[in-house]
């Protein structure tokens, strides 16, 4: 399989936080260009060079999983079997695509966790689910919690 390329997805430059730029999570970096990628790609920050989505890093993941495809980036954290799936605010509803659903399962019964996350609603999911029992949970959990508002997203820090 050919090296992969981010293209123009630039989900990262949204959901990512860039110290060297001042860039917080959850709003678009400045340098991003919806329709080119990084304005300053050969100089980018260190944080940004370092930073590999899920996607990026499995060279047999299919491109229909690629997060501007997908609408949902997978991170893993580094030192802990859990994994992010930032959903895209713009299509909130982008979890519920059977192959994202798909994956979650595929990483939860890998003995990993996931960890499904939009601007208002987490969901902490483990392993050992169905696709359809982990959108069931999802579901369920998402009902309760209706109306919660400031949670912070679990890769952010508070000070």
């Amino acid at each position: 399989m050919e090296d992969k390329s981010c293209k123009e997805c630039n989900l990262c430059c949204y959901f990512t936080e860039v110290p060297e730029l001042k860039k917080p999570v959850l709003v678009l970096c400045k340098f991003c260009n919806s329709n080119k990628g990084c304005k300053i790609y050969k100089d980018r920050p260190s944080s940004c060079r370092n930073f590999k989505c899920v996607w990026y890093q499995c060279p047999n993941m299919s491109d229909d999983l690629r997060p501007d495809k997908c609408h949902v980036m997978f991170e893993k954290l580094p030192t802990k079997n859990i994994y992010l799936a930032l959903v895209d605010p713009k299509f909130p509803d982008s979890w519920k695509n059977e192959n994202v659903t798909e994956l979650i399962t595929t990483i939860i019964n890998l003995g990993n966790s996931v960890i499904v996350s939009s601007t208002e609603k987490h969901m902490f999911l483990q392993k050992n689910k169905t696709a359809n029992e982990v959108l069931k949970e999802i579901s369920s959990f998402v009902s309760s919690i209706q109306g919660n508002k400031g949670w912070p997203l679990p890769h952010t820090q508070q000070t």
